[in-house]
């Protein structure tokens, strides 16, 4: 497939060549000596940092200004650790942190005591009130098994809108994903949409309750609690008193300085409400295990969600073949950056789609990868991803189309190059289709997907729209700015109903369309290419186009309707074949005579 990358200003070789230097190190318990997953690590004065993965371990680059400076290394309840950068040499890979001194109460109170239920209220009562709006920039991960076999890791970075301690909205930059394809069934396409719909202080229809979403009397009504303490920080266990599953458990830790939420975990082995369906009504889903942690950071002026760890287990009956599954996932979501975000990717979606949707819409950017991921790759996602390509089922992001047939009603199925076959695109339920040279679209009778289409066809009579956009995303640099751009056509707001069975004029009419929104497209890149100066620049670019896109296509349609006026068609067909080198009325014409004679 044709692809378009521009960079401006400086090439990738020296955006990349500065010096750097390069430490890996792992984190573990001072005295058991287990590794510490998550650990926050940051050099001091500069704002740059990172946490360790599952296995404790962190790779970071540290530029040549910061080669003699301090990292600081902290995880809720161990004393915080500094160390030269200079003396994370060969002989030293591991940092020691030792857990903080809690103490007990000399007074055994009771778990009823309501000096610790008022310890509690008290910090709801000070955290719910905090309403900050902010953005920051987000990287998620999930891993995900059935019966020990792998199904998926998949990787995506986001701009996350926050609202107090809670995530509002993630808004995808980019991904990237492996699947096991043989387990088709068995995808967690939105998992992301999960953080999105967690609070910390109010109850949900998709999570177990914890002791933060009651005011003081419900606390005392549905919960014991346990709490020691160090100088600097309560510990509260909380347990619910009702065993149904709809409660967690948990600990809570609080600075005993202001009552600010330091950090929560949260965890079920029983839970009766969760955020899972199973795919057949008739299959069931039991012994369902949630596992919740979130870790919190004051930035001076507020405090703000840092890191969301979301583990789950459950059973899996398939009534169908009569068998128990086990299906397991881990996945957190760390923010950083706060005040700062991605250019987020142009491209006007239909409704909401999935995670695994956008990640077959927008291609794999390497050049943001190499820019952003600075995360290092656990042992376990590591042989996961191994997995996939040994058994060659990992899913080519890169690729336009895939082996399956897409689930739905799809409005376009594709013509196999040179040839007089044709199948479905995609992956992804009805995917969208971006435009290359090999593409060529038969039309399928598809209605609308909306009451307002539907009214504006009984309106109209109008029986048919396509609808055909352009993505453009891009990537800011240190010194520059990297942009790629596509030709979509859009199944969701493209249909068609027909009395008849299609023509061979209505097929080279849509694929003629299609083919000049194409060559807009790269006048834009031509346009941009000679008049950007910044990403308002380009964004400014593609807003002219996006206008000139939609008035072709209200233009091409009133003049060429479904092919009826041959003449017009002719004349447009002609530009395509000047441009791209392909005859869509003769192609189509040889397809129909090959169908017929079938």
């Amino acid at each position: 497939m044709a692809r378009y990358f521009f960079t401006l200003l400086l090439s990738l070789v020296a955006l990349f060549s500065y010096s750097q230097q390069v430490v890996t190190f792992t984190v573990k318990n001072f005295d058991t000596k287990e590794v510490l997953p998550f650990c926050n690590v940051g050099i001091e004065g500069s704002g740059l940092g990172g946490i360790t993965n599952e296995d404790g371990v962190i790779t970071m680059k540290i530029p040549e200004s910061y080669s003699t400076a301090t990292i600081s290394i902290s995880h809720i309840g161990y004393e915080p650790q500094k160390i030269k950068i200079s003396d994370i040499g060969d002989e030293k890979r591991v940092v020691y942190l030792k857990e903080s001194a809690y103490i007990l109460p000399e007074v055994e109170i009771s778990s009823n005591d309501d000096e610790w239920f008022k310890i509690l209220n008290k910090c709801r009562s000070v955290n719910i009130k905090q309403k900050n709006i902010s953005r920051a920039k987000a990287f998620y991960s999930i891993e995900s098994t059935k019966d020990d076999l792998p199904l998926e890791v998949v990787e995506c970075f986001y701009n996350a809108d926050i609202n107090g301690l809670n995530v509002k909205d993630l808004a995808f930059k980019n991904g990237k994903l492996f699947l096991n394809k043989s387990e088709s069934g068995w995808r967690t396409l939105n998992a992301s949409e999960t953080y999105k719909h967690f609070d910390v202080f109010q109850e949900t229809d998709l999570f177990p309750s914890s002791i933060l979403c009651f005011g003081l009397s419900g606390m005392k009504k549905r919960f014991n609690v346990e709490m020691e303490f160090t100088d600097d920080l309560y510990k509260v266990f909380f347990s619910p008193k009702d065993k149904s599953g709809a409660y967690f458990s948990g600990y809570i830790f609080i600075d005993r300085s202001d009552f600010s939420l330091k950090h929560i975990e949260y965890f079920t082995d029983n839970a009766t409400i969760y955020p899972f369906l199973p795919i057949y009504p008739d299959d069931s889903i039991s012994k369902v295990s949630l596992s919740i942690n979130e870790t919190f950071a004051d930035n001076g002026v507020n405090l703000l969600p840092e890191l969301v760890r979301y583990d789950y287990s459950f059973d899996y009956y398939s009534r169908r073949y009569g068998v128990l599954h086990k299906v397991e996932s881990k996945s957190f979501l760390y923010l950083y950056d706060y005040g700062k975000s991605f250019v987020d990717p142009l491209f006007d979606f239909y409704a909401d789609p999935t995670d695994y949707r956008k990640i077959s819409l927008i291609p794999y950017n390497d050049v943001f990868w190499k820019q952003n991921y600075k995360f290092t790759i656990s042992e376990s996602k590591s042989e996961k991803i191994d997995y996939f390509e040994r058994e060659e089922q990992s899913f080519d992001y890169n690729s336009s189309t895939s082996e399956e047939t897409i689930f739905g009603d799809a409005i376009v199925a594709q013509i196999e190059n040179n040839t007089d076959n044709f199948r479905h695109i995609g992956f992804f339920e009805i995917p969208y289709i971006k435009w290359n040279n090999d593409v060529k679209l038969l039309v399928h009778e598809k209605r609308p997907q909306s009451e307002n289409s539907i009214e504006n066809i009984i309106a109209t009579s109008q029986k048919y729209k396509f609808v055909v956009l352009i993505l453009l995303d891009i990537t800011e640099l240190d010194d520059s700015i990297h942009w790629q751009s596509f030709t979509i056509f859009d199944p969701f707001q493209s249909y068609y109903e027909y009395e008849e069975h299609p023509t061979e004029n209505i097929f080279a009419c849509v694929n003629i369309y299609f083919a000049l929104c194409e060559d807009i497209r790269l006048e834009m890149e031509e346009n941009i290419k000679k008049n950007h100066r910044s990403v308002e620049d380009i964004r400014r670019i593609y807003s002219e186009t996006k206008n000139e896109l939609e008035n072709f296509r209200k233009k091409y349609f009133r003049e060429v309707g479904l092919g009826e006026n041959l003449f017009e068609l002719r004349l447009y067909n002609a530009m395509v074949i000047k441009k791209f080198g392909i005859d869509y009325i003769e192609m189509f014409k040889t397809f129909h005579k090959n169908e017929n004679e079938r």
